[in-house]
């Protein structure tokens, strides 16, 4: 094995944690300037849940890291299958994120969270019609419920 595949795996290897240490650590920054410039409960509602839970990611995703490095290093090295997502669905995830954005002033927050949902299920392979209907209800009502009642966010709605 050559010095620079083994600087790519080794990137490999530890990309993912980094990743979420760097997200962990502005998460926590952007906490912090948001409780200086205001402490009030309002201001602050969502962002201290989503600071506790990308810290609590970084860390399963630090310590998933170490355990497979260590799992890695015990066992012979096997060349696995190349396995990924297509160029397609990508597109077609952005695509769908892009429409959501463009429809919420017109269908509303609700109908276009809904929507979205629904198409990101179908475009992760989800097939059974109950559960993606379900879920993408489920997940746009309470969303929607979550802004406007909780977090007193003026967002245009059309059922809530």
């Amino acid at each position: 094995m050559s010095d620079r595949s083994r600087l790519v795996a080794r990137i490999d290897r530890y990309a993912p944690a980094g990743i979420a240490v760097m997200a962990a650590l502005l998460s926590i920054a952007y906490f912090a300037d948001a409780y200086g410039a205001s402490s009030r409960i309002h201001n602050i509602i969502l962002l201290t849940p989503l600071t506790g839970g990308v810290a609590l990611l970084a860390l399963v995703v630090v310590g998933r890291t170490l355990l497979e490095r260590r799992a890695a290093e015990e066992t012979p090295a096997e060349t696995a299958p190349a396995t990924g997502v297509s160029g397609v669905a990508v597109a077609a995830m952005m695509a769908a994120l892009v429409l959501f954005v463009v429809a919420i002033p017109y269908a509303g927050f609700d109908v276009a969270s809904i929507v979205f949902m629904a198409v990101c299920l179908l475009l992760q392979g989800e097939r059974r019609w109950l559960v993606v209907l379900g879920w993408s209800c489920a997940y746009g009502l309470l969303i929607t419920w979550l802004m406007t009642a909780g977090a007193g966010s003026l967002v245009p709605t059309t059922f809530i």
